[in-house]
């Protein structure tokens, strides 16, 4: 018996739980080795390997949740709506907003990012994550929708709104 196999047996709830869980340790993970590398070899050397790992994270992830979601929509809706399916995004603290404001053009916002809220909790400083939120999501709409292009609005260390994290949009 493996985890995949027991699962099939529990609630939905329970199934839901331990999705949940499993976002909240993906972050752990990304948040405890970002940690280590900050410590030991400076910030801007942790968010250069943070930049690489999501270039290539967000193209694996983005194939998987396309063939296991059966994606054959394209444009900038599918895309941020796929998106919100990367592993990370499983952790119940993040919160997103998906606004279609006109045909072609769709306003994904980040209103709880766990990961800023869980460094100012510590002391320490916003994390500047604009280039790798833009490589991330550049990569991931490439996969879905070669023709989907992808713009920050706003991401840390611009000025931001107080209940704003990032917002990106997809035309």
């Amino acid at each position: 018996m493996n985890a995949l196999t027991a699962i099939k047996n529990l609630p939905k709830d329970t199934i839901i739980d331990i999705i949940k869980m499993l976002g909240k340790n993906w972050l752990t993970v990304d948040g405890l080795w970002f940690q280590i590398v900050e410590r030991e070899f400076g910030l801007e050397t942790a968010t250069r390997f943070d930049e690489e790992m999501w270039a290539k994270q967000s193209l694996a992830e983005a194939r998987r949740i396309k063939k296991v979601m059966n994606i054959t929509e394209e444009g900038p809706l599918a895309v941020a709506q796929a998106n919100i399916f990367l592993s990370a995004y499983f952790n119940p603290k993040f919160e997103f907003e998906i606004n279609e404001t006109s045909p072609g053009k769709v306003i994904q916002t980040c209103i709880h990012c766990p990961n800023q809220e869980v460094r100012l909790k510590q002391g320490q400083k916003v994390f500047s994550c604009k280039k790798v939120g833009l490589t991330e999501r550049i990569n991931f709409a490439e996969t879905i929708d070669k023709n989907v292009k992808v713009k920050c609005l706003v991401c840390p260390p611009d000025p931001r709104p107080d209940n704003i994290w990032c917002q990106w949009e997809f035309t």
